[in-house]
């Protein structure tokens, strides 16, 4: 029997068991998300009976907040890039210090897809943009070992991702002369979209259909299968309240059916600001609006009825800053603050509460802004 083979009979033996009434949830429960994320990609079937209970798992299971790239510096620079990456457990409300990418940056992208955490682009400690990406096993998180990944096809700093369906979407940044209007997604498993005429999957990255107006310094976040791509700053490092989004594999059949929706601007421009999805709705928290005055304001976007509106203000003024939710509260972290200084300060805002407000969080050991957070599950 070759390897292969063994696969086959592993994944039908594991797709009986789980078939036992009431056994999936216990097993995706006590497995967390990403190792039922990758028993779901096994096979067809078993993504046809796990992949229903994923968002309720993912509501149940404590998570902890990543915190990677980014420098402690104030001005233009260029900086020091940070070498580590900081985790943030929200149930002990403690920070812990993690070994970082292998090349150190800052002004890079994040984006979390199928049990790994991909770090993109960015600038290097000579201030030049990057086109390398490294991905982190959150299955064998404890090794904390960063693979190199793919190039992107176009190196980009202050560029903007997410992830949508296992495809990681990267959009927007500065080369190091221009804003980019460019975009390109990684493949990761099989989009019957994206398959080569060879029946190939292989993983790479592949171009997406350009950007109407060129910029950097722009967020972006998922949500209904979308990729939403907010704000940023055009080539006059003017800032924009646009927003656009590109439809991810589920809602299209064809790869060339990539096509860039404009929605309902922002009531406020900026750009270097954190975006974040919250059940039905993004968040836009923060950034600069022309000039270089940090913003706190906050405002939400519901794209069922296709406004915004604002939200109480953060407690301080932040520029590239971090943001990320756990269990419907937001967590907000580090950013260029008053004066200009960059902040190891944190605060979060508890959506569910009967009046939500602000409140200051646990803060990070040391300053980090042009950083970017993300959730992960324990």
């Amino acid at each position: 029997m070759d390897s292969q083979d063994l696969v086959h009979a592993a994944s039908a033996g594991l797709l009986e068991v789980l078939q036992l009434p009431g056994l999936a949830e216990v097993v995706l429960f006590c497995a967390a998300p990403s190792a039922a994320r990758r028993a779901a990609a096994v096979s067809r079937h078993l993504h046809a009976l796990l992949s229903p209970l994923l968002p309720e798992i993912e509501r149940l299971v404590p998570r902890r907040i990543c915190v990677v790239g980014g420098h402690g510096g104030r001005g233009m620079g260029p900086h020091e890039p940070l070498c580590t990456a900081q985790l943030f457990d929200t149930v002990g409300g403690c920070w812990e210090s993690l070994p970082g990418p292998t090349s150190a940056r800052y002004d890079c992208a994040m984006a979390a897809s199928e049990g790994f955490l991909y770090v993109i682009g960015g600038r290097c400690v000579l201030d030049q943009a990057m086109s390398s990406v490294e991905r982190l096993d959150l299955g064998s998180a404890k090794q904390k070992l960063w693979q190199p990944m793919p190039s992107l096809l176009v190196p980009r700093y202050q560029c903007a991702a997410a992830a949508v369906s296992g495809i990681v979407f990267v959009a927007g940044g500065f080369d190091g002369l221009e804003p980019l209007s460019t975009a390109e997604c990684l493949i990761e498993g099989f989009h019957a979209g994206f398959r080569e005429s060879d029946g190939s999957t292989d993983l790479r990255w592949r171009p997406l259909p350009d950007l109407d107006t060129a910029r950097g310094r722009c967020a972006a976040c998922s949500l209904g299968g979308w990729f939403y791509l907010l704000g940023g700053m055009d080539a006059g490092y003017r800032s924009l309240s646009a927003v656009d989004r590109l439809p991810g594999p589920k809602l299209l059949k064809q790869a060339t059916e990539f096509i860039w929706t404009p929605l309902p601007q922002m009531l406020q421009a900026r750009g270097g600001c954190a975006a974040v999805r919250v059940g039905d709705a993004i968040l836009a928290i923060g950034g600069v609006a022309d000039g270089w005055a940090a913003l706190s304001d906050v405002e939400r976007f519901d794209p069922m009825e296709g406004c915004w509106q604002h939200l109480q203000p953060m407690g301080r003024p932040r520029r590239e800053c971090a943001a990320a939710v756990v269990a419907g509260v937001v967590y907000v972290m580090g950013g260029v603050s008053h004066a200009g200084r960059c902040t190891a300060t944190a605060e979060c805002w508890d959506t569910a509460a009967e009046a939500p407000c602000w409140h200051p969080s646990d803060a990070m050991s040391e300053a980090r802004c042009s950083c970017n957070a993300t959730t992960l599950w324990a």
